[in-house]
């Protein structure tokens, strides 16, 4: 989970259950840069998936989901404010090899997600 909508945590301060929360999911390049993590065992219950959804409209704002994965070695958050280019302006990729955030109603969360 990225944040919570900010419109909506102050329409709502109190009611997190009826906000918006953006999500970064695992991009296919993190999966494969994820060397270190002790391969999953085989009674684990298999991880839970999230649609990616259609990309932001053109010139929506939108988020890099390679950046936002990678703010730890980069301190890049991957914001691309409207109107935004089709590719990241910090990367350079295109959404659809980078990937972007999605957002969902708290009520939509899957169990494991909405703690």
């Amino acid at each position: 989970v990225v944040q919570a909508a900010k419109e909506d945590k102050a329409s709502l301060p109190a009611a997190w259950r009826e906000h918006r929360y953006e999500l970064s999911l695992v991009t296919k390049a993190v999966a494969e840069e994820d060397v270190a993590s002790a391969p999953r065992p085989p009674d684990a219950p298999p991880p839970t998936l999230l649609p990616q959804g259609p990309p932001p409209a053109a010139g929506e704002a939108w988020r890099c989901a390679s950046c936002y994965n990678s703010r730890f070695k980069t301190m890049c958050f991957g914001e691309n404010p409207a109107p935004a280019a089709a590719a990241c302006k910090f990367c350079g990729q295109a959404q659809q090899e980078a990937g972007w955030t999605v957002w969902m109603r708290y009520a939509d969360l899957p169990a494991p997600v909405a703690r």
